[in-house]
């Protein structure tokens, strides 16, 4: 079961990692935009504003709880069970993580792992 929840763990921080690149994919596009004169600079600190509070509120709580799952942490269960049930609608790549996060963390035996 060690190996299941590293497994979830190394999910959670890709997932996070994901949504990090795509924010900065957004910002350079927005950046872009800006220095080629299609968009004024209000409407661009408008938009890397809203990127940067989109990244902390979204990519933030991957990170955080795949630091959790990783370190054995028995705080890091229930926001991997939150986060899980939130993404598995979010196919492929949400529905796979989200399922096999709640199969592992809802096992009796992992939740001892945790809590050890």
């Amino acid at each position: 079961m060690r190996r299941d929840i590293s497994a979830i763990a190394l999910g959670f921080a890709s997932y996070g990692a994901l949504i990090l690149l795509a924010t900065v994919g957004l910002a350079v596009g927005l950046g872009v935009l800006w220095t080629t004169g299609n968009m004024v600079a209000a409407e661009a600190a408008l938009g890397m504003g809203l990127l940067i509070a989109f990244s902390v509120v979204f990519a933030v709580p991957f990170l955080g709880t795949a630091w959790g799952l990783h370190g054995r942490r028995a705080w890091s269960k229930w926001p991997a069970l939150v986060l899980a049930v939130l993404i598995v609608g979010s196919a492929p790549v949400g529905t796979l993580l989200g399922g096999y996060t709640l199969y592992t963390l809802l096992d009796g035996d992992t939740a001892d792992r945790l809590n050890a």
